[in-house]
């Protein structure tokens, strides 16, 4: 009695023409091809999530994420210092901007050393 609302899906699933084995064997290829990426890139993905840390400035996740990362050298950051790390990381961005600014203030007359 229950299973009548099933045979109709059964009888979709006839593969006499290999669709559903095609399909099946794609989603296979695309599922390698994504851990294959994911592999040659997991580098650029811990490094955009600790930088999309720093961009939310939530400390506390900056301390997490170093104590992981650098787990093997046992190193322990409280969320204060992860404080001090997003307010170095803020001024070093000031500090960037004012030399982009004196640089194209001065009109490119010296070069990025002599600008510093």
């Amino acid at each position: 009695k229950q299973a009548q609302g099933l045979w109709s899906v059964f009888a979709c699933l006839d593969d006499d023409l290999g669709v559903l084995r095609d399909i099946n064997h794609e989603q296979e290829q695309v599922e390698i091809a994504h851990a294959r990426w994911q592999e040659d890139h997991n580098l650029h993905l811990g490094i955009g999530g600790f930088i999309r840390t720093l961009v939310t400035e939530e400390p506390g996740e900056v301390a997490s994420l170093l104590k992981y990362r650098y787990r093997e050298r046992d190193i322990q950051i409280t969320t204060a210092q992860g404080q001090l790390l997003l307010d170095a990381s803020q001024r070093v961005d000031e500090l960037n901007k004012e030399a982009v600014r004196v640089s194209r203030g001065r009109g490119r007359q010296y070069s990025r050393e002599q600008a510093d």
